[in-house]
């Protein structure tokens, strides 16, 4: 901040946390003062929630252009086919071909610096030029204005924060299904039990009847602990929900709450596959491992 002075914007991989993390930190004032902005990489930024990258994306961020803010990345991306030479180097060896790379790749990009400058500033050129007259032909084949862009985006923000909770209505009605499901369940349980009690009581010519029956009745005591702690949940949730009489298996209100709880685990199992897919893609792209592993392992 002290070199680069206001209103400059820095892209993290966890920009998002960072800015936070900086305005509880006695960096804090300073950062405001000087309008210090945090942003994450276009790239690395879809695998943030919708969330998050509604305030910390590239492509949401006024003043930043078309920067994509990943270009460490790409310098260090870069830098993964010196791993080869350097696995199995001595450490000054390790440094010099790092450092030969580096410096090899400082002298590359000084020479592109003009055609670099050039592609750039005809882009900009091109967009300035065209853009502006096919977004307003956009906008009024749409019927919106400008203004309406941000207010699109703060309706989102809107409905996502919406989304952090179910309303408690809904939430309710799905512990009810639930309830009602683990109260089938401790019930059979229970039937069982007993069941199984009063087998080892009028089953003669057994010779270990009294353990049977010690071990079957604190079964059973479990068993019917389990109910009973079961249907004063169903009881207080049929009051919370106003419901006078207990919801049927096959009853409409069940089975439609029945069909949104399905969905509702879908859609979770669906977000984590998701998540973790790309967190999976992200640590292959860094790891870089191909052409790294020792060909004496294989052996």
């Amino acid at each position: 901040m002290e070199v680069h002075g206001e209103d400059i914007c820095i892209g993290y991989d966890i920009g998002c946390a960072l800015e936070r993390t900086i305005e509880k930190s006695s960096l804090g004032p300073k950062a405001k003062e000087l309008r210090l902005c945090l942003a994450v990489g276009a790239f690395h930024g879809h695998a943030h929630n919708c969330g998050c990258q509604l305030n910390w994306h590239p492509l949401y961020i006024k003043g930043i252009g078309r920067s994509d803010l990943e270009g460490c990345e790409r310098a260090f991306a870069s830098s993964n086919a010196v791993t080869p030479t350097t696995q199995h180097a001595s450490k000054f060896h390790r440094h010099q071909a790092v450092e030969q790379h580096f410096s090899f790749l400082d002298e590359d990009k000084y020479v592109l610096m003009t055609l670099f400058f050039f592609n750039h500033y005809r882009e900009a050129l091109h967009i300035a030029n065209n853009w502006p007259e096919q977004l307003q032909e956009l906008q009024s084949r749409l019927n919106i204005s400008e203004d309406d862009f941000a207010i699109f985006i703060q309706q989102e923000r809107e409905y996502l924060q919406g989304l952090k909770k179910e309303p408690p209505e809904e939430t309710l009605q799905f512990n009810y299904v639930k309830a009602l499901e683990a109260l089938v369940s401790t019930e059979s349980d229970l039937n069982n039990a007993r069941n199984a009690v009063d087998f080892v009581m009028y089953t003669p010519a057994q010779s270990n009847v009294h353990d049977s029956l010690v071990k079957g009745n604190r079964v059973l005591c479990s068993c019917q602990k389990k109910w009973e702690n079961t249907l004063a949940t169903v009881t207080q949730l049929e009051n919370q929900l106003s419901i006078e009489g207990q919801w049927a298996v096959d009853s409409v209100e069940y089975k439609e709450v029945k069909e949104k709880l399905r969905e509702r685990e879908y859609q979770k199992a669906l977000d984590e596959l998701e998540r973790l897919v790309v967190q999976r893609l992200f640590e292959l792209s860094k790891l870089n491992v191909s052409g790294t592993g020792n060909v004496n392992d294989l052996s």
